[in-house]
C-alpha cells in the first residue's frame, strides 16, 4: 500500500491507497493489520497444536485434570486428529 498526506478540513491526515485503487484512512489501516495480526497468531497456534498436541492438551485441561497417556497416543497416531484441528483453524 502507498502512503499519502492530505488535508482534511485543516487537519493533516494520514492516507493509504490500497492495490485496488482505494483510500482508506491510517486508522482503518491500523485496525485492519491488527486484526490480521490476531489471526496469524491464531493459526501459528493452531500449527504449534497440531506439531505437538500433547502440548495443547495438556494446556487445555481443567485444574484437577489428568491427561489419560494411553488416549492420548491414540489419538496421536489417528490421521483424524490432525485434519480436525486444522479444519477447526480455517474455520475459526
Amino acid at each position: 500500500m502507498e502512503k499519502y498526506r492530505c488535508d482534511v478540513r485543516g487537519t493533516d491526515v494520514e492516507i493509504f491507497k490500497t492495490e485496488k485503487g482505494e483510500f482508506l484512512p491510517y486508522d482503518v489501516v491500523n485496525i485492519e493489520i491488527e486484526e490480521l495480526r490476531c489471526e496469524v497468531a491464531r493459526l501459528r497456534q493452531a500449527l504449534s497444536d497440531i506439531a505437538d498436541p500433547f502440548a495443547a492438551w495438556q494446556r487445555n485441561l481443567k485444574q484437577g485434570e489428568q491427561l489419560n497417556s494411553v488416549m492420548c497416543v491414540v489419538l496421536a497416531n489417528e490421521p483424524e486428529t490432525y485434519k480436525r484441528r486444522a479444519r477447526e483453524a480455517l474455520s475459526a
